[in-house]
């Protein structure tokens, strides 16, 4: 460009018709000083004296001299600076517009210097926007990668591709942007192109379906199923349900249990093509015909807890209304009963017809797991017990008043039976057992009138089964994990040891805050040796109080994983006043903890040890000589 402009600016300098001068006139001098004049250049001829050609070439001289200086200047500085210009210089992004959430995408990065001049320290930024994936790793804010070029030599051209996903809820606009930094050489100022590109999400492959009853009873519990598919083959990391109920809801459990509030469940990474499910049951409070909404979202949670973005959501939709026919049961008098192996069971099965309308042959049935039952125990007045499907059935022909059941009528029926005696876990799986039991009443002639109102009733209670623990005190002289010292008998102004050892075995399920304590006697001494060392025991000098904290005692403890051990010393000096006599080594072992599946506290006490060390010293050797 700068070429082009010094060319036309010296044609114009040189240019005749911008250059020339007009021509002087001719004319005669006749004055005797002409002589002179001839001596000092002038041309004589004919009388006449003629000065224009001269003239004229000294003046030309002048105008390509100036020519001259303006054209060096000019050149001078063009040539001074490196001739540069930054439009010379393009970029291009291009990439899908719209993509599924978690789709694997492509955008692809051209760069081109349409320049004469080389860039140096060519490097390219591109940054991700918030929920991407790529090279391995997960960003859930804007994270900008760095790619170093070098050099970008003039008319050259390169490419960069960048692979990865992009996570985000439907119709979330995802900006992706560039920005190319350089420096032209010579210049040695940096520039910056910056460009953008927008990518939208389109659809989310991740879905909810909600399976609820169309209708159901106020106050009787009831259950919805939400499944979770992702119907895709990318992974979603960090996934989360979330609900929310109407205020008529009351919830009562689920199926993974939820994380806190009972309405959020931790699902953790959804693999591609995965689907799953959440189990919820509770009761619906409100007026009858109402319509009851719960509304649950799936989507992602930030690590650090401050964000959810959802991804996709549904809602569920129930009728309250009376059933027909209700049953409820209880057992023991309670709906949140525990029992022990070997306790009797006595179920309260409830009856009520809650319409205006009298419904007639009703009939009750009670179907039982049999796996944890003693069903020889059965005692059912008034039933019949079917074998083959573990059922006990109650019709009118043994209670009379199921014929017909008056507006309003209510009545109940009973039975018992006894859990078995004693239960061994085989494995992992007999862990936080119970005993279930279904019952359901229906009829076989409903009235026209109530045709449209559920008369089939279904109730289901269960009843935990606690942990049966075993705690006992021992102590020994010889072969345990402790070795001791001094003489057995006990000798007068001898000390002698002993080895305390407490044991914890236990079945079905884990035990929490167990603490076990004992006291030592004043001339009883702790020795401080204890097996093993990184026991959580510890001796309190001032009260006497030996304390151990085993944490928690695993279901299977001594069946199908070691029992829970801790073996500690102690020693006693013998004084005149003992001789003949055995001594109190410690106090009565008190166990204390809390079943962790039926939220009962368990207690156990272990009876004192003296030197006879419970008859296993024989009794010559338990007692002081002198």
């Amino acid at each position: 460009m700068a070429n082009n402009d010094l060319e036309k600016l010296e044609k114009k300098v040189l240019s005749r018709k911008w250059g020339e001068s007009k021509q002087m006139p001719e004319y005669e001098v006749y004055k005797e000083s002409d002589l002179s004049a001839k001596k000092l250049g002038w041309n004589e001829g004919g009388g006449k004296r003629i000065i224009g050609k001269s003239f004229k070439s000294f003046k030309m001289l002048w105008v390509l001299l100036l020519s001259l200086i303006f054209s060096g200047a000019i050149y001078f500085y063009y040539s001074s600076s490196p001739i540069f210009n930054q439009k010379s210089i393009k970029m291009y992004i291009t990439g899908p517009s719209s993509v599924s959430s978690g789709e694997a995408v492509s955008y692809k990065v051209s760069y081109r210097n349409d320049s004469n001049v080389i860039l140096n320290d060519v490097n390219l930024s591109f940054e991700w926007p918030a929920g991407s994936v790529f090279e391995g790793a997960e960003y859930f804010k804007p994270v900008k990668i760095e790619k170093k070029i070098g050099l970008l030599m003039p008319n050259q051209e390169k490419v960069l591709i960048l692979d990865g996903r992009i996570y985000g809820e439907k119709d979330a606009v995802k900006h992706i942007k560039v920005d190319l930094k350089y420096i032209p050489a010579e210049l040695g100022e940096p520039y910056i192109l910056s460009e953008e590109f927008v990518t939208s999400i389109g659809t989310v492959p991740i879905f909810l379906n909600i399976t609820i009853p169309k209708q159901v009873v106020a106050d009787k519990e009831s259950e919805m199923l939400i499944e979770y598919v992702n119907d895709s083959d990318a992974s979603f990391s960090n996934m989360e349900i979330r609900a929310q109920y109407s205020s008529g809801f009351i919830f009562a459990s689920s199926n993974p249990n939820p994380a806190k509030s009972n309405n959020l469940w931790q699902l953790g990474t959804i693999l591609g093509n995965e689907s799953g499910f959440v189990t919820i049951r509770g009761k619906f409070n409100g007026l009858e015909a109402e319509n009851q909404l719960i509304s649950f979202d799936i989507g992602q949670a930030e690590p650090n807890g401050d964000g959810f973005s959802s991804f996709a959501s549904a809602i569920a939709e129930t009728r309250l209304a009376s059933s027909a026919l209700l049953v409820f049961q209880t057992v023991n008098g309670s709906r949140d009963a525990s029992a022990n192996f070997g306790d009797t069971l006595t179920y309260k099965i409830s009856y009520r017809n809650t319409t205006d309308t009298q419904i007639s042959n009703v009939i009750m049935f009670v179907q039982l797991e049999d796996k944890l039952l003693d069903l020889k125990t059965l005692s059912i007045p008034w039933g019949s017990f079917d074998g083959r499907t573990n059922s006990i059935i109650w019709n009118q022909s043994g209670v009379p008043e199921l014929s017909v059941l008056d507006p309003g009528e209510e009545g109940s029926v009973t039975f018992s039976v006894r859990v078995n005696q004693n239960f061994t876990p085989k494995s992992v799986l007999d862990k936080n057992l119970k005993i279930k039991s279904s019952a359901q009443i229906a009829s076989g002639s409903l009235p026209e009138n109530l045709s449209g109102l559920p008369v089939e009733d279904e109730d289901t209670l269960y009843v935990k089964l606690q942990t049966s623990l075993g705690f006992n005190a021992t102590g020994y002289y010889d072969d345990g994990q402790i070795g001791n010292f001094g003489s057995l008998p006990p000798m007068v102004g001898s000390e002698t040891s002993y080895a305390i050892s407490w044991q914890v075995v236990n079945t079905i399920n884990d035990v929490k805050d167990a603490v076990i304590t004992a006291s030592l006697p004043l001339n009883v001494k702790w020795t401080g040796l204890v097996y093993p060392k990184d026991a959580d025991i510890s001796y309190d000098k001032d009260k006497g109080v030996v304390t151990w904290k085993p944490g928690i005692i695993f279901a299977g403890s001594g069946f199908i994983v070691p029992s829970q051990r801790v073996d500690f010393q102690v020693s006693f000096l013998p004084a005149i006043a003992h001789v003949g006599q055995q001594f109190k080594l410690i106090s009565e072992s008190t166990f204390n903890g809390v079943d962790a599946f039926t939220n009962k506290e368990i207690n156990r006490i272990s009876s004192l040890i003296d030197s006879s060390l419970k008859g296993i010293i024989k009794s010559d050797n338990s007692r002081v000589i002198q």
